[in-house]
């Protein structure tokens, strides 16, 4: 499916396919895979191709071989590790990588190797783009090591260029470092532009302040004028934002601003203690500053309040990197507040003040559990760049059809029945990942498995660029109890499905079931009945669910979390069971990076069901452990909803004795998050009316618009 986009992009975009696989690919590789459907391209190439076109690979579900999964999830763990300040846990990871790469016959070390024509049995030898997209992969980690370890600059540019010449080739490229005019002369991928945007910082933190400026409002420019989704310039553009930002402020204010960075800096530096919040105040940046006549460029500042509210709308777009989105709000109340015609924020500036509260808990709760008193860092470190190379849905070939073998109780001879003269011979290399199946045999082992068996599956088919942009605002509308809106769209959208692929059967089950019901022409249970149908359309059967975890498409896990979620008419122990089998699952297999969104949910579902069974221990510990993937994996989509979860299991606790003030606490941070960061107007109202239903006084009355 992905390769149909990429192809018509390229047409309509006018992009010379010399311009497009610059460095990631071979025209003779492109050409096979485009005509003949040959595995001549992988993975990290195909995603390259896609990014360097705008276009977003995080939608789709993606099929991968034994041995390119493995890699995949090599990539994840490296990350994870990253992101938990376990640095050296990440250089062995990363020396892992580079020996699986070895074993695959990839020179890592060196553009070219003799002995490295050695035929993989797994998918062929790695062609030559892919190996640089790997080495590039493995230069961007090293970077964020060496930040994090402080290196010497010259180590860390360094590791930065050699990293960018993986993908960048050519004459233009071959200068002893990069320029910004580079972003007007060629179409980048996104670890090109993470490497790019850590090149500028490098050169802000050398006293290069003006070149980095130069590197910043170009890089943002090219997000902006090369057609890219909103989900890929969300990656980036913020960070732009609040490093432009800074260094205007530098203009405007002098070396004064950074004395009480340098204090903030100082407070966040001490772990293991209790913040005070009121000394990170907005103001306290700015004081001494009279109004606005004290500015020395009024139409300045408001050009960078523009820019930091643009930045702050993409980040609560993809809801990523939380430390960089709270300087980010703390830079611009204290410009709104140095600006008096701008109206007062104080509502605003509470709200801020007990979302900083809520990360303070956050970031306590991962001490309390592993001890590592690096998390409070994460407002230490003003660089901001959290750049991980986030892959979702990858799901390994092998795994899934053995999985899918159990679920609907299969043997592997009448798996094979048919398709392989000699059934369980042809199989068992395959589900232990020794060996891949022909293309032509994939697709019958994956339609007699009722499995959707394109590569790239995006949740619903089509070749219409459009409908997958009218599904983004169909699930906007649906989201924001648009549902008249909603429903419209989605009747436009399925006028235009092929009905022969089983991925849009699902779609049409799964999203006429929920309108019907937020409608009211069904019931919750009848929803339900529905959302069984469409994981049972692969022939599970669903009491096996209870017995085996498994990889799910995005489908059939949104429908799982749909009755999870709103569970009418279902036993709820036996859910808790099917949850703890998925979450088991994701662990063990350490996978969770791929599904966040789906883990998290697991958590709070679970969390909320132990609550309603009366086991508020568990409730609890499951609470607390989806906030701490919450933070490690670096989305915070369900943040508010565990707080208001455990917000109830106190409620439970104390039931009869009486609510106090500070039990209130985790609730207003519930609602700050929805506030301000997740901007959830349905959210707050839910929050708003479980409060006005309970209790007299209004506990959210500071943080409400008047």
């Amino acid at each position: 499916m992905l390769k149909n986009v990429i192809e018509r992009e390229l047409k309509e975009q006018k992009i010379s396919r010399a311009l497009l696989l610059d460095g990631i690919c071979e025209e003779q590789e492109f050409f096979l895979w485009v005509e003949e459907g040959e595995p001549a391209v992988w993975v990290m190439q195909v995603h390259a191709m896609a990014q360097r076109l705008g276009k977003s690979v995080d939608k789709y579900d993606v099929m991968l071989s034994a041995e390119q999964y493995l890699l995949a999830l090599g990539r994840s763990v490296i990350w994870q590790e990253i992101r938990k300040g376990e640095l050296d846990r990440a250089r062995v990871r990363i020396y892992e990588y580079e020996q699986k790469l070895e074993e695959m016959g990839v020179a890592c070390a060196a553009e070219n190797r003799s002995d490295h024509k050695r035929k993989v049995e797994v998918g062929g030898i790695m062609p030559r783009g892919e190996c640089a997209l790997h080495r590039q992969f493995l230069a961007l980690s090293l970077a964020e090591i060496a930040r994090r370890q402080a290196r010497p600059y010259t180590e860390q540019s360094r590791i930065i260029l050699g990293g960018l010449r993986q993908t960048f080739s050519g004459e233009v490229y071959g200068k002893r470092e990069p320029e910004p005019g580079w972003c007007r002369m060629k179409r980048m991928h996104l670890m090109e532009l993470f490497l790019l945007a850590r090149f500028a910082r490098l050169c802000e933190c050398m006293g290069k302040e003006e070149e980095a400026f130069l590197w910043y409002d170009e890089l943002a420019a090219y997000l902006c004028k090369v057609p890219k989704d909103r989900a890929d310039t969300g990656k980036l553009y913020p960070l732009l934002c609040y490093r432009m930002a800074k260094n205007r402020l530098r203009g405007i204010f002098g070396d004064n601003m950074w004395w009480e960075e340098g204090r903030c800096k100082a407070i966040w530096s001490s772990p293991g203690t209790k913040k005070t919040v009121s000394r990170l105040e907005p103001e306290a940046l700015f004081a001494g500053q009279n109004g606005v006549e004290r500015f020395k460029d009024a139409k300045e500042s408001i050009k960078i309040l523009e820019d930091l509210t643009d930045g702050l709308k993409l980040l609560g777009l993809t809801q990523r990197n939380f430390p960089l989105f709270l300087k980010m709000e703390f830079l611009r109340l204290g410009l709104l507040r140095g600006m008096p015609y701008f109206g007062d924020h104080k509502e605003e500036e509470s709200t801020s003040q007990i979302l900083l509260g809520a990360w303070e808990d956050i970031c306590e709760l991962i001490v309390s559990n592993s001890g590592d008193k690096s998390v409070y860092n994460g407002m230490d470190d003003f660089d901001d760049l959290d750049s991980d190379y986030a892959e979702r849905c990858m799901h390994n070939l092998p795994e899934i059809i053995g999985e899918r073998m159990e679920l609907q109780g299969l043997d592997m001879y009448r798996l094979g029945e048919k398709i392989y003269s000699d059934p369980v011979k042809s199989l068992m290399p395959i589900l232990k990942g020794k060996a891949t199946p022909k293309p032509q045999k994939r697709k019958m082992l994956q339609e007699r498995l009722k499995m959707n068996w394109k590569m790239y599956d995006p949740g619903f088919i089509t070749e219409e660029d459009g409908e997958y942009k009218k599904f983004a605002l169909m699930f906007r509308m649906y989201g924001d109890g648009k549902f008249e809106e909603g429903r419209k769209l989605l009747s436009e959208l399925e006028e235009k499905l092929n009905w022969k692929y089983m991925t849009n059967e699902q779609f049409g089950v799964y999203w006429d079931a929920l309108f019907d019901w937020k409608e009211g022409k069904i019931t919750e249970e009848e929803k339900n009945q529905e959302m069984w149908k469409v994981v049972e359309y692969s022939g599970v059967k669903r009491e096996k669910f209870a017995e085996v975890g498994c990889s799910l498409m995005r489908l059939e896990w949104w429908a799982l979390m749909e009755i999870s979620w709103n569970y009418g008419g279902e036993d709820i122990s036996f859910w808790i069971k099917v949850l703890k089998k998925q979450r088991k699952y994701l662990e063990d297999k350490r996978a969770a990076g791929f599904f966040p969104e789906y883990f998290i949910k697991i958590l709070y579902c679970l969390c909320h069901m132990e609550r309603e069974m009366g086991n508020p221990d568990e409730a609890m510990q499951c609470a607390d452990a989806g906030l701490r993937a919450v933070y490690h994996l670096n989305l915070y989509t369900q943040w508010g909803a565990l707080l208001f979860e455990k917000f109830r299991i106190v409620e439970d606790l104390k039931s009869g004795k009486g609510m106090e003030e500070k039990d209130f606490r985790l609730i207003r941070q519930a609602y700050a998050v929805e506030r301000l960061f997740l901007k959830s107007e349905m959210g707050c109202k839910m929050i708003e009316d479980y409060l006005d239903e309970r209790y007299r006084q209004d506990e959210l009355a500071d943080m409400k618009r008047k």
